[in-house]
């Protein structure tokens, strides 16, 4: 019996071309987390692009369809974020990222994620003065914007301290609580 003329009912018996590590199955589990986490957004997206097809030319250009139009660009915000998120992880993992390490002044690194995000209620800093870290300030920013988005999900209050800890940079976001993976 061939693989596709399997017993009703039961799945065809697939086969790995090699035997699986761990690393294989992290990778998996960390695929299906991602596509997870896209189909969400493009299906809100595609949604509100079909009901907009869907409502009469004067709907489209009222109050209804701006707000199907503005749901389906943030969905499309929030999918172009994660594909971008993904993407960067990839080219992390495979050395294909050009890091640029020097020493980046904390402080306007918070104000202007914190101008991209707008949260509401405004979070609470506490950052220790001049203080100033190693590190690659894109990727440090996309690090942060993605701790404090997390945190005010559902408009909770935001509390970022930031300081000097053995001589190390410490910051620490508190926030909404993670959910489990």
């Amino acid at each position: 019996m061939s693989e596709e003329q399997s017993p009703a009912g039961h799945a065809p018996e697939v086969t790995p071309s090699r035997p699986l590590v761990q690393a294989d199955v992290d990778r998996a589990g960390h695929l299906g987390f991602v596509a997870h986490e896209v189909r969400n957004p493009l299906s809100t997206a595609l949604w509100s692009a079909e009901l907009m097809t869907r409502l009469r030319p004067d709907e489209r250009a009222g109050e209804r369809g701006l707000k199907l139009a503005n749901l389906g660009a943030r969905a499309l915000a929030r999918l172009q974020g994660l594909v971008e998120d993904h993407l960067l992880c990839e080219r992390l993992d495979a050395g294909g990222f050009p890091l640029r390490v020097g020493q980046v002044a904390l402080a306007p690194v918070v104000a202007a994620v914190l101008e991209r995000l707008r949260l509401e209620p405004v979070p609470e800093l506490v950052l220790a003065p001049d203080l100033a870290a190693r590190a690659d300030r894109a990727l440090l920013e996309r690090a942060l914007e993605g701790l404090l988005a997390v945190a005010a999900r559902g408009g909770e209050q935001v509390r970022l301290s930031a300081g000097l800890v053995g001589g190390k940079v410490q910051i620490s976001v508190r926030g909404a609580p993670v959910e489990p993976l």
